[in-house]
């Protein structure tokens, strides 16, 4: 089982807010709300197109290839 770093609010730090992993995995979840947050403007992703889960699958697949699609396309050669 992985180690899960939530920071807390306020002023007060919690335990292990000053260890290397908490770090790692807080600056790794910053990056990783970024990608959702461009997935969700610039792919359509705030809204499901499709019905049920399967919908929300297959939307979340076309947002996932266009990305990388874009990814790959800015990629110099």
């Amino acid at each position: 089982m992985g180690k899960v770093a939530i920071p807390r609010k306020g002023k007060r730090k919690g335990p292990d807010e000053h260890t290397g992993w908490f770090r790692k995995l807080v600056a790794q979840r910053a990056g990783i709300e970024a990608i959702i947050s461009h997935l969700k403007t610039d792919h359509r992703m705030n809204k499901s197109r499709y019905k049920g889960f399967s919908g929300d699958r297959m939307n979340v697949s076309w947002a996932v290839i266009a990305w990388n699609t874009a990814k790959w396309a800015r990629t110099p050669t």
